[in-house]
């Protein structure tokens, strides 16, 4: 059997960058707790020791999305099912799996996490998955998850001359995962939610677009003969405790990457959360690096990869309604700035100088997202986390 993915999405053009999605309070901070791990929480809460939360949270719109929404044109099915041909060598679990060893900081080295999958530098595993009528080795099947609030969903339609590249320019070797079929890897669709696909100004037309895109083009281009897979979610307003099992949107973020387990490699898990803690308690500022560490820690042990390299998003610094000099940049900045010391195997991106929208926002444009994009990259490559290429 076989996946084959189409374009099949009708795509309009749009002039700004839109959405205010991620405007709203900000959340007082008292004291210092720490998320503890491991733990379960009732939906939309922090996981914390000794406290209770508020739930879920809302957009400007006043409504929380609880999943991707495919609007302003639909993605078309393709046809077929996940070939997974071949099996395994011997012994381990099937998941394909681009880990590493090493410090705390993640500055080591990538190594293959005992499977029957080898890394690059392993025999292989036999097994192939069908993208775009090709039989594609698992090894060379890389597939990226990423996911956050609605700078990841995407809000970013400026430049013009960016637009082909974000909505209709197809990769082949560039695709997203979506709805059981492999297609192009083009925006909106990749992480969109239901606000990145109406216009926010007068007289702007939508989609909108986020990173997603660019992360597998940019990392195809850099290893041309390899195969990058986008696994997105987004939603506007999303905070880290809400993606926290058992909460709104783990299932819905983990849904493509459990779909592909033992089918493809796991490359990396890239995440934008941080400005939006305000809409949670003090406890989500508080205990935001413990709970980055408690839902990484939780994905990769659902991929049986435990070492899958985390490139987390730093704080917008250039955001112009949320400057990191106001008081809730003050406080969450340092939480943020904690995670590579917390987090096994992990990293911030830069945000500075990156391109926003043009209005007072804090939302990266199109531009923005390609270079962000860039710069995770750049990273995984010089910490040995990307070890691909040709």
């Amino acid at each position: 059997m076989r996946i084959t993915f189409g374009v099949g999405a009708a795509f309009l053009v749009a002039a700004g960058c839109g959405g205010k999605a991620d405007i709203g309070g900000t959340a007082a901070v008292s004291g210092s707790s720490t998320a503890s791990s491991g733990s379960t929480a009732s939906s939309g809460s922090i996981i914390a020791s000794g406290s209770s939360t508020a739930s879920g949270s809302s957009d400007t719109s006043g409504a929380t999305s609880s999943g991707t929404a495919f609007m302003s044109g639909s993605i078309s099915p393709s046809t077929g099912s996940i070939a997974a041909t071949g099996g395994p060598s011997s012994g381990g679990s099937s998941t394909g799996a681009m880990p590493s060893s090493g410090s705390a900081s993640g500055s080591s080295g990538v190594a293959t996490a005992g499977s029957d999958s080898a890394g690059p530098s392993g025999a292989p595993s036999g097994v192939t998955v069908v993208i775009n009528g090709v039989a594609v080795p698992k090894e060379k099947a890389i597939a990226f998850i990423h996911f956050g609030h609605s700078n990841m969903a995407g809000r970013g339609g400026m430049p013009p001359a960016s637009r082909p590249y974000f909505f209709t320019d197809v990769d082949p070797q560039a695709v997203m995962y979506k709805q059981g079929a492999f297609h192009p890897a083009l925006e909106p669709f990749t992480a969109g939610d239901t606000m990145n696909n109406s216009p926010y100004y007068i007289g702007e037309i939508a989609p909108l677009g986020g990173p997603g895109t660019p992360l597998v083009k940019e990392a195809h281009a850099m290893a041309p003969s390899y195969y990058f897979i986008s696994l997105g979610h987004g939603t506007a307003s999303g905070f880290c405790s809400q993606y926290l099992p058992g909460n709104l949107y783990y299932d819905a973020m983990m849904r493509e990457p459990k779909a592909l387990l033992g089918k493809v490699t796991f490359g990396g898990i890239f995440v934008m959360l941080g400005i939006t803690e305000r809409h949670g308690t003090a406890q989500d500022v508080n205990g935001y690096a413990q709970c980055i560490n408690t839902l990484i820690t939780q994905i990769r042990t659902d991929l049986g990869v435990p070492n899958l390299p985390l490139l987390l998003t730093d704080y917008e610094m250039m955001a112009q309604d949320l400057p990191p000099t106001a008081p809730f940049g003050q406080q969450i900045i340092p939480q943020i700035h904690m995670v590579p010391n917390v987090v096994f195997n992990s990293a911030l991106v830069p945000t500075d100088n990156l391109v926003m929208c043009q209005q007072p926002d804090h939302h990266f444009d199109l531009e923005g997202h390609r270079v962000w994009s860039q710069r995770a990259l750049d990273i995984m490559k010089a910490k040995g986390w990307f070890p691909w290429s040709g």
